[in-house]
């Protein structure tokens, strides 16, 4: 569940920095934390993410700060785990891939589109050239042979 908060606390930040640019300290302040996991909603909480890692989740009013940590106020927003996209076609678009990011989805299965493009947004992604989901890849589109009049 925290590798997949961390996930989606980093794509909040993609609207306002890009990967390179993430802070390694981040700290989101008076969030509420959905623990989909238990069910419960946990008002007013930081979340402390050092590296790519969340490195503590507590009430706020007991949390410290560290001096150079980039503060998010999270008053009014919720973090949650990332959600997966198990079936898009974004054949590798950048729009695309951050749409998907900006709306929480922090990883997407591509069922068909051109592999090279594909494989190409991934390594991207995984460099910190390009906001996006994970991404996997299922292959090329299939066709079946035409139809006859």
């Amino acid at each position: 569940m925290m590798r997949a908060l961390y996930a989606l606390l980093v794509s909040l930040l993609a609207t306002s920095h890009s990967a390179s640019q993430t802070p390694s300290q981040i700290a989101v302040t008076h969030i509420t934390v959905i623990d989909v996991r238990d069910g419960w909603i946990n008002a007013d909480m930081t979340v402390l993410v050092l590296g790519n890692r969340i490195s503590a989740i507590g009430p706020s009013k007991d949390t410290r700060l560290p001096k150079q940590a980039h503060v998010v106020d999270g008053r009014g927003r919720f973090l949650i785990p990332g959600l997966w996209d198990m079936h898009v076609h974004t054949d590798g678009d950048a729009r695309a891939l951050r749409l998907l990011l900006a709306s929480g989805i922090t990883g997407a299965r591509d069922m068909g589109g051109d592999v090279a493009k594909l494989a190409e947004s991934r390594r991207r992604i995984v460099t910190g050239d390009l906001a996006g989901p994970r991404l996997l890849f299922a292959g090329p589109m299939l066709k079946g042979p035409p139809r006859r009049g």
